[in-house]
């Protein structure tokens, strides 16, 4: 399979980037934190988010957000959730299907997730917090998962997106888009796709009607796209991991880091079959004493020796692995430091 990148292939215009669409991820788990005290108690909800300190009714202050709590994208980007969202958006703006989740098809994880999407689009729940300063916005997860959706009807895939609050984007002819969806794959306007349309000359884009709504079959999609240099090709591999730079990227914690080296397994494991990843370092497991090869044991990041066998096996600068790996586990004890002062401070001041 070809080693390709996010940075040397062909891709649509970003209205926003992967880290701002994360930022927007972690909101939305603030939210739901605040969502799930309603059936239990504050305690429990931090608990369950893996924070402390943190004083008892101050998750329902709208205007303190993930900052102030702590919260981190390394705490959601394991989720189902995160995780399909980032497949979405590599998908759909640069034709890269990571295989972070299952197949993007009907009654998937994707499914749920755009389900949910569209309920937060119309939630008064979203629009009273809003309105109590909370920073919330689901435009561009649902921009991406919208966006991967019609590229997934594109390539001859099915509708994993049949949820709109306007139905005459509902689409039931098979290999066919809508004037939105078009819209999507072409990185402009919807009202650009219908001048396209109505405009007759050698670069009109053909379209039929289907119960008074304008759909565009497949084949004269692509072929106006190509023609405008917005088709963008597709390549189904995990590119995750691919261009690690240990020099640019730091950890915040020990589950960032995991996080990193397992996208690091999975891609070299499916672009470099022949070096056999994961058998080596399950071979290092059993012969170094390593606790798990997911590289997430405190003990394990601060054993250099150790750390730089792995650096060799995922093929990153052994000093820089080794260094890294260091910086996860203080960063993680930071935060956990961090947290005990701010609860003995709240302790005292109750006192």
């Amino acid at each position: 399979m070809r080693d390709v990148t996010l940075n040397t292939i062909q891709a649509l215009p970003q209205p926003f980037t992967l880290e701002q669409m994360q930022n927007d991820i972690l909101n939305l788990y603030l939210l739901q934190l605040r969502m799930t005290s309603l059936f239990t108690n504050d305690q429990r909800v931090w608990t369950l988010a893996g924070k402390s300190g943190i004083k008892e009714g101050e998750i329902w202050i709208g205007d303190t957000g993930t900052e102030e709590f702590h919260l981190v994208y390394a705490d959601v980007q394991d989720s189902l959730f995160a995780r399909a969202l980032e497949q979405q958006y590599s998908f759909g703006f640069f034709g890269f299907d990571n295989l972070l989740c299952e197949p993007m098809e009907m009654d998937t994880i994707h499914t749920w997730v755009a389900a949910y999407l569209i309920d937060m689009q119309g939630s008064n729940v979203v629009s009273e917090w809003i309105s109590n300063g909370a920073d919330i916005y689901v435009g561009s997860c649902i921009h991406a998962c919208e966006l991967a959706n019609a590229r997934n009807i594109l390539e001859g895939g099915e509708s994993f997106f049949p949820y709109t609050p306007d139905d005459s984007n509902k689409v039931d002819e098979v290999g066919a888009l809508t004037v939105h969806q078009m819209a999507l794959l072409a990185g402009m306007e919807e009202m650009t796709i219908r001048t396209a349309i109505s405009r007759k000359g050698p670069n009109q884009l053909k379209a039929f009607k289907d119960d008074r709504r304008t759909l565009i079959k497949i084949e004269d999609a692509k072929a106006w796209l190509a023609a405008k240099g917005r088709h963008v090709s597709v390549t189904r591999q995990s590119h995750a991991g691919a261009h690690l730079d240990l020099e640019k990227t730091g950890f915040l914690s020990i589950a960032g880091f995991s996080h990193a080296m397992a996208r690091r397994v999975t891609y070299l494991d499916e672009v470099k079959p022949e070096a056999k990843t994961i058998e080596k370092l399950v071979e290092l497991v059993a012969n170094a004493g390593m606790k798990t090869p997911y590289i997430k044991d405190r003990d394990d990041l601060l054993n250099a020796p150790l750390m730089g066998q792995v650096a060799q096996i995922l093929e990153l600068p052994h000093d820089l692995f080794v260094l890294r790996a260091q910086e996860a586990v203080l960063r993680d004890d930071l935060a956990q430091t961090e947290a005990a002062v701010k609860e003995a401070s709240t302790a005292s001041h109750s006192s």
